[in-house]
């Protein structure tokens, strides 16, 4: 062997054990991620939500204060969807809704009531349902769910799929425990394609986060409320506040920024262990907030844009291509429509969303979208909104016929009704909303779905859901 080819050869062995060196350091230092690293073939999957976020609090949708720093920033690189809805105001049917790609009235996983102060009658997430996590599974996906919401629990089903479904049993988690379980959990389960769903419960009233978030936005003008208005906000009671909307406003946007906060520390573990590349990374809310824009407080109480509209955000690993339009409207049920045709998974029966991948834009803004809040408490309050060609149509459901008409090209805040006006429109929504009334009706038969609660009996869990505004 020549002089300049055993030269090499001792080169290659040297590079060889150097390589293998820096692998050992970078395993014993790694004391969260120490496992081998391996990039799967196929992508990762993150659902990051932040429950009770609304659109129009975040920088990145053009917010005044800065909330979101640390999200903003990762949308840079990310698909912003302009206009976004979630299926329901409300935690249960929204989650069911995204977990499953089914519309509220399809799936019934919608009300809840209490017959006593001493038990909950809920509607529960049916295992006639495929979600996703049990779709990703069946796919080779490891599955993780890290819920700080009681609501969304293992005796209402939503376990299903999950290898491990974490429900951190505390009064209001804060979002750095379920950022610590989730990557403790993806370090321990990175060597195949995983599926992390995250669920922050932070921004959900009654709103407290710690210093300094709590004093880092201060409005300097006083929003005096009226008496039923101070009364209604009597669960969310901050001290300090006194007869002050925009200081619940300020609490509200700090505890945006409190997990906005953590939202950043996870995003920045994820690309110093190089899983954040090759992973989907979807931000999104269940369900907006409502502060007095049409006499309701807090969410589940309408379909109005404030309880409904919700960020969409979602960073695709670069050989995925999106081909629509961001600026269109999309739905919170064709997050996992799209995952489903990414991974190549058939589900045996129709899902309601729409796979965003594959839709083009002219489609997409052709198409109508649909949210809904029903309720077994107050049945003449349930509503469907449908939304087509910028007009909103609000129909009441036990009379079966629209009752608000809003132009949402000039009146994106809906104070201008014009139902009695554009009466063919009207006609024309109130059509569309009974075919696809029936359409879904007849899903939910076919599935075979009935109208099933189960009792929720447990005393802790019952102040823990008090605490969080749902039971008076």
């Amino acid at each position: 062997m020549k002089f300049k080819e055993i030269l090499e050869a001792i080169k290659r062995k040297f590079m060889i054990r150097a390589a293998l060196a820096v692998t050992m350091v970078f395993m014993s230092c790694s004391f969260i991620f120490g496992s081998e690293k391996r990039t799967p073939e196929r992508p990762n999957i993150i659902i990051i939500l932040i429950d009770a976020l609304r659109r129009d609090h975040l920088g990145i949708y053009g917010y005044s204060r800065d909330t979101t720093p640390n999200i903003d920033d990762f949308s840079h690189n990310a698909i912003v969807f302009q206009h976004a809805i979630s299926q329901s105001s409300w935690t249960n049917p929204s989650i069911a809704s995204l977990f499953s790609s089914l519309y509220p009235s399809t799936h019934g996983c919608v009300t809840y009531f209490s017959p006593d102060d001493k038990s909950i009658a809920a509607a529960f997430l049916d295992h006639k349902i495929i979600t996703l996590a049990e779709a990703l599974k069946e796919k080779g996906y490891a599955t993780g769910g890290f819920v700080a919401n009681h609501w969304i629990c293992s005796r209402l089903q939503f376990d299903q799929g999950f290898d491990v479904f974490d429900s951190v049993n505390e009064q209001k988690p804060p979002a750095s425990q379920v950022s610590e379980k989730a990557l403790k959990w993806i370090a321990e389960n990175r060597a195949k394609p995983f599926f992390a769903y995250l669920h922050y419960i932070d921004v959900h009233g009654a709103y407290a986060s710690p210093a300094p978030y709590d004093s880092l936005f201060k409005s300097s003008e006083v929003r005096e409320m009226s008496a039923a208005e101070q009364s209604r906000l009597d669960y969310l009671y901050l001290e300090g506040a006194g007869n002050n909307l925009n200081y619940y406003i300020d609490q509200y946007d700090g505890c945006i920024r409190y997990v906005d906060h953590h939202i950043g520390e996870f995003l920045r573990a994820l690309k110093k262990f190089d899983l954040f590349d090759n992973t989907i990374i979807i931000i999104t809310s269940d369900h907006g907030e409502a502060f007095f824009e049409h006499g309701f407080c807090y969410h589940g109480h309408s379909v109005y844009n404030e309880e409904i509209d919700i960020p969409l955000i979602i960073k695709f690993p670069e050989s995925i291509r999106f081909p629509g339009s961001k600026h269109h409207r999309v739905e919170l049920i064709d997050v996992t429509a799209t995952i489903f045709s990414l991974v190549q998974y058939h589900c045996p029966y129709s899902v309601d969303g729409w796979d965003l991948l594959k839709k083009s834009s002219r489609a997409l803004a052709k198409r109508a979208v649909f949210s809904q809040f029903i309720t077994a408490k107050k049945q003449k309050s349930s509503r469907t909104a449908i939304i087509k060609d910028n007009l909103k149509a609000i129909y009441k459901m036990h009379e079966r016929k629209v009752v608000e008409l809003y132009d949402l090209r000039e009146d994106e805040k809906e104070k201008n009704n014009i139902v009695s006006i554009e009466t063919g429109k009207v006609r024309k929504l109130e059509t569309m909303i009974d075919h696809w009334s029936i359409q879904k009706g007849r899903k939910r038969r076919k599935l075979n779905l009935r109208n099933s609660t189960v009792a929720i009996e447990d005393k802790e869990k019952i102040n823990q859901l008090r605490s969080l505004g749902y039971i008076q």
